[in-house]
């Protein structure tokens, strides 16, 4: 029996699609305060998906949007685009592995965490020399002020709550 790449993929993204909805709902019950903000995306999202299902005009503009973009990133991104994936993957199993730092002995956990924040730093810095080179600055900038908003709400947060 044959199985063909495109069901392989299907199911894969279904079985996470599932994973990821039961999480949600069990962090929903958990946390019953996270409603609102929930579904205020989940009907943002269902909105998006409604119409780029429902009209295909719509659904070929995003398609060409997405496909131009992935073009010019392979021209102009070069190396950094190239090793970009790598990179997010990295940034990605570095952090789930900083949440399970209770694992490492006591004694290198302090290690364990500095190591794996300067691998996390190094990984962004090849995100945004990327993105820097694909994108342009000015999209650049908007993501700078993007973190530096975030990171200063998140100060006031630990300050508030100490």
């Amino acid at each position: 029996m044959v199985i063909k790449k495109e069901w392989f993929a299907t199911a894969i993204l279904l079985v996470v699609s599932i994973i990821i909805i039961i999480w949600n709902l069990w962090s929903l019950y958990l946390n019953p305060q996270q409603l609102p903000i929930f579904s205020v995306v989940f009907i943002s999202v269902a909105v998006f998906v409604v119409i780029v299902a429902l009209w295909p005009k719509y659904r070929q503009r995003l398609v060409k949007a997405v496909y131009a973009f992935h073009i010019r990133g392979q021209e102009k991104g070069g190396r950094y685009y190239r090793y970009g994936y790598i990179a997010f993957l990295i940034i990605i199993l570095s952090a789930l592995a900083l949440t399970q730092y209770p694992l490492v002995p006591l004694q290198y956990s302090t290690v364990f965490v500095i190591s794996f924040l300067m691998l996390i730093a190094f990984s962004v810095c090849i995100l945004v020399f990327g993105f820097f080179r694909v994108i342009g600055k000015w999209v650049l900038l908007l993501i700078a002020v993007a973190v530096v908003v975030g990171v200063l709400r998140a100060l006031v947060w630990i300050l508030m709550h100490t």
